[in-house]
């Protein structure tokens, strides 16, 4: 029994200092909003919980919040999950399963009053490329482009 238990518990002290996450993946959102009327405050992107379809709704927690000094952002965020996503096509097909839309949300001023307005954005219309920086997890770069309000 003791030597069970022995065992047990090196089988754990090994798992524990020597596993290791493995897919997770990285999103890092580029782009520019302009207005020529409007002030941008924040924009607000969604996370990949939310674009893998485990949150449901406009929580603020499902879009992390980015301040915009000119309109420019350029986020990156990290999967909750491990994934077996390392190409950009087969990712795309899986969000593409999950919302026919990306949303993002734009913060603005108008008459010093602070304002929102919800962007769609198609996927067909989002430059996806796979970014290599010998960090941990698969970057890849969504570019939205430059989006007018």
């Amino acid at each position: 029994m003791k030597n069970l238990i022995s065992l047990l518990i090196l089988l754990v002290i090994v798992q524990l200092s020597y596993g290791q996450d493995c897919g997770i993946y990285r999103i890092k959102y580029v782009g520019m909003i302009k207005s020529d009327k409007l002030k941008i405050a924040n924009i607000h992107l969604p996370t990949t919980r939310y674009l893998e379809g485990f949150e449901i709704g406009n929580s603020k927690t499902h879009y992390p919040c980015f301040v915009s000094a000119n309109g420019g952002f350029n986020l990156e965020i990290k999967s909750s999950l491990t994934t077996p996503f390392n190409d950009k096509n087969a990712l795309l097909a899986y969000y593409k399963t999950k919302a026919k839309i990306l949303k993002i949300k734009v913060f603005f001023t108008e008459n010093n009053i602070l304002k929102d307005k919800e962007i769609v954005i198609y996927w067909n219309d989002i430059v996806v490329n796979i970014i290599k920086d010998n960090l941990f997890g698969t970057l890849f770069e969504f570019d939205l482009g430059e989006i007018k309000i």
